[in-house]
């Protein structure tokens, strides 16, 4: 298994944490992006240092690492369609 270093899941609280650049993740894209998730986790987004934190706390039974690599994937790809 690879890991990733800019998602860190919380299995006691089952939470994943996203430590996203936002030079590549517009703030626009990450919010369609929890717009696009909402029936599947709640997002939470916050900047620290430079970077945006985004917390994802799934809604149902989705395993927390794929639904962080899924929510990544997709906000890097809304993120490529914007001008």
């Amino acid at each position: 298994m690879i890991k990733i270093h800019q998602i860190k899941i919380e299995p006691d609280s089952k939470k994943a944490l996203l430590d996203l650049n936002p030079y590549f993740y517009s703030k626009k894209a990450i919010s369609e992006t929890a717009l696009a998730f909402k029936e599947v986790c709640k997002t939470t987004v916050k900047t620290e240092n430079n970077r945006t934190i985004v917390e994802l706390s799934p809604i149902g039974s989705e395993d927390c690492e794929e639904l962080a690599k899924k929510f990544a994937n997709f906000a890097l790809s809304v993120s490529r369609e914007m001008p």
